[in-house]
């Protein structure tokens, strides 16, 4: 899980510009109090992401099964495994942050957030929107 969780972190999707902060905010919450908020609102994400994305691939199996040419099967597949393998690797994120949370340590050291630039950034919602597009389209146009 570790593995997929690490493919999917080179990826260049959009998801990773709204959860890093997030996920950096929990590892330098100062108090517990701070914590428990960024703690809440990182698991509310990525439960709320997790099931987009599930969504997302119950589109992409539902659309292998329609009759269809091969490149729009071959689509879907790819969109549907795509969207699965993000699932859980927020789910597994989502087990790290909480027995991050649950272990009540703090970093000895504060580190500085390393911002996405803005082409890495733009990369992201590139790749991302292309993807929907590519699919939406096939999916609408035989389906």
């Amino acid at each position: 899980m570790k593995i997929l969780a690490k493919l999917i972190g080179t990826l260049p999707l959009a998801g990773k510009m709204v959860i890093r902060p997030l996920v950096f905010d929990l590892y330098q919450s100062p108090s517990t109090e701070q914590r428990s908020q960024n703690y809440a609102r990182l698991i509310l994400l990525l439960v709320l992401l997790a099931i987009l994305h599930l969504v997302q691939m119950s589109l992409g199996i539902e659309a292998v099964l329609c009759t269809s040419p091969m490149w729009a099967k071959v689509v879907s597949v790819l969109y549907a495994i795509a969207n699965f393998c993000v699932a859980l690797t927020q789910v597994q994120l989502s087990f790290r942050a909480t027995g991050f949370y649950r272990k009540g340590s703090y970093p000895q050291k504060k580190r500085g957030y390393k911002k996405y630039s803005t082409q890495q950034e733009l990369h992201m919602i590139i790749v991302t929107i292309g993807g929907q597009i590519v699919f939406f389209t096939q999916y609408t146009l035989f389906n």
